[in-house]
């Protein structure tokens, strides 16, 4: 039986793609045979030693450290601790698996272990594109390290051809998707939709707009307050029948959540969600029109899957991270990335045609594309025969 176990800072409670990938693949390989471990490394100055939660299925070890594993504050004797508790606990491991940049890849004993990084961090993006002299030194470091990889995995054509171009080197460089469970999405209960209608006081009056992201730079939430700004400014009868519903909004970068906090003081047609509970989530697109992400640059964007799953129409930024998920005009659309007017037209003009049947056409072939493309059945499937290549070599 192949055993996998995968190191990580960032897992449940957390929320973000990183974490909501881990916890869905792990549970989708254990069905598969394969024995999953989690190793949950967790920075807390005032908690020691480790812990084991088990939670369908899947053995997550919560592993306490006192400094935050992140750039420099990687030291030899930390790697050593954790390198003996890895021997030491998860015995006869088969396969590490990281999906990190600047911490948890550094860990890793690859003299002694088979070593899989998934790459599908926002952290890459600046990496790869920022040419400051700390990057500059970063650059080297990581690319070096990276380079050591058994196998890499990709989750979009856009990070693929990013990496590739990166590493410039022989290693085995794979794309594979995020995926989603679908069954969380269908047959939704009417009372629990009317109550997280009433809890959150969204009017089916309304037009809603759903932006579930974490409130960092990179996720665009600045270009909604724009054409929120726009809207009133220069359709003040038209705003009127909108309402934005922010989900996620107490996770991220604190002096942008304080900046987009103020900028949107004063504006009656939104509803800002900080942290959401994971089986609202389903409602709380169900309650929606309009799934809107604005995003600079995503890795992959699972909220386009989540939205695609509930029958939601989809309008992202035309920023190449959603090429893979979205047609315009197929299975979506796109608007003009950081064009707060074309993101504003865009959005008025959906609102007019919401009846359209060429709209229903459109949310049919994107869900349809979820079905056959996007579940973790089938990704589960495709990272365990990455796995099975790596062992026979």
């Amino acid at each position: 039986m192949l055993k996998v176990l995968t190191v990580t800072t960032d897992y449940l409670p957390n929320i973000g793609g990183i974490a909501t990938h881990i916890y869905n693949l792990n549970k989708q390989l254990s069905y598969l045979g394969v024995t999953t471990n989690i190793m949950h490394i967790i920075y807390d100055p005032k908690k020691k030693g480790s812990y084991i939660e088990k939670y369908e299925g899947i053995n997550v070890y919560k592993y306490y450290i006192k400094k935050p594993l992140k750039y420099l504050n990687i030291s030899k004797k930390l790697k050593i601790e954790i390198n003996d508790f890895i021997k030491e606990t998860f015995k006869d491991v088969d396969i590490i698996h990281t999906h990190e940049l600047f911490s948890t890849e550094h860990l890793i004993d690859v003299e002694n272990y088979k070593w899989v990084w998934t790459n599908h961090t926002h952290d890459f993006f600046e990496l790869v594109n920022s040419f400051n002299l700390k990057n500059m030194v970063w650059r080297y470091i990581e690319k070096k390290q990276l380079q050591k990889a058994s196998k890499i995995i990709c989750v979009s054509s856009n990070v693929f051809n990013n990496t590739t171009s990166f590493l410039n080197s022989t290693n085995p460089i794979y794309q594979i998707p995020n995926g989603i469970e679908l069954t969380k999405f269908k047959n939704l209960l009417q009372p629990k939709k009317n109550e997280i209608a009433k809890k959150y006081e969204i009017s089916n009056e309304k037009y809603n707009i759903i932006i579930v992201a974490r409130w960092i730079k990179q996720k665009g939430i600045h270009l909604v307050v724009k054409a929120m700004r726009h809207l009133v400014k220069n359709h003040p009868n038209e705003s009127k029948k909108f309402n934005f519903i922010f989900v996620g909004a107490g996770s991220g970068n604190q002096n942008y959540i304080k900046e987009m906090q103020n900028k949107l003081t004063g504006f009656d047609n939104k509803i800002i969600i900080d942290r959401a509970e994971p089986d609202e989530i389903p409602y709380l697109y169900s309650l929606s029109n309009l799934a809107l992400t604005p995003s600079i640059y995503e890795p992959f964007g699972i909220v386009i899957l989540e939205a695609m799953a509930s029958k939601v129409l989809v309008l992202a930024a035309n920023s190449y991270s959603f090429d893979d998920t979205i047609s315009n005009g197929n299975t979506g659309f796109f608007f003009e990335k950081t064009n707060t007017q074309n993101l504003v037209s865009n959005i008025i003009e959906i609102a007019n045609r919401k009846e359209s049947p060429e709209f229903q056409e459109i949310i049919d072939t994107a869900y349809n594309q979820v079905v056959s493309q996007y579940q973790w059945q089938q990704i589960a499937k495709k990272t365990l025969a990455q796995y099975q290549q790596i062992i026979l070599v």
